[in-house]
């Protein structure tokens, strides 16, 4: 079946090294024959002041995703706020590894959007596994600063 919905309405929001996640597929070992199936959920983010992920020693994701033993879509991962911060190895992911579409990802930032540190990343991708589409990034914002080797990108 689907997965559900994420969604969160906050004033701010602040991870260090945490997962924000919808999915669907197992992780078990490649020689497991059982699939997932299944849409996954949205994952929607209304923060009024600002998202600041960050990292100490692991990742910080923001993940929409149908893994490789699964198939159908990855949802879409939407993000309202006025300053979304990425730091080192913070990432927003909408991505598929099997049969179906990767999300989209939509990123309203009313102020500023920055990606600053190596590993910080905006993805959309379709990956050798999979077989769809890739998914759109659509971002709204006065600003953008990108630094540090940071990156947006769509691949198929």
């Amino acid at each position: 079946g689907n997965s559900g919905n994420v969604e969160l309405d906050v004033g701010s929001l602040n991870f260090n090294d945490g997962f924000i996640v919808s999915d669907i597929g197992n992780f078990a070992e490649e020689e497991d024959t059982r699939l997932a199936v299944g849409n996954t959920g949205n994952v929607i983010i209304n923060a009024r002041d600002a998202i600041t992920m960050t990292t100490s020693e692991g990742l910080s994701i923001i993940l929409s995703q149908v893994q490789v033993n699964g198939r159908g879509n990855a949802g879409r991962i939407e993000i309202n706020t006025k300053v979304l911060s990425l730091g080192k190895d913070s990432m927003i992911l909408a991505t598929n590894d099997a049969e179906g579409n990767a999300g989209s990802i939509d990123i309203n930032a009313t102020q500023l959007l920055e990606l600053t540190g190596n590993g910080s990343l905006i993805l959309s991708q379709l990956f050798d596994n999979g077989v769809g589409n890739g998914g759109d990034i659509n971002i709204t914002a006065p600003t953008v600063f990108l630094a540090d080797f940071s990156k947006l990108l769509l691949v198929l």
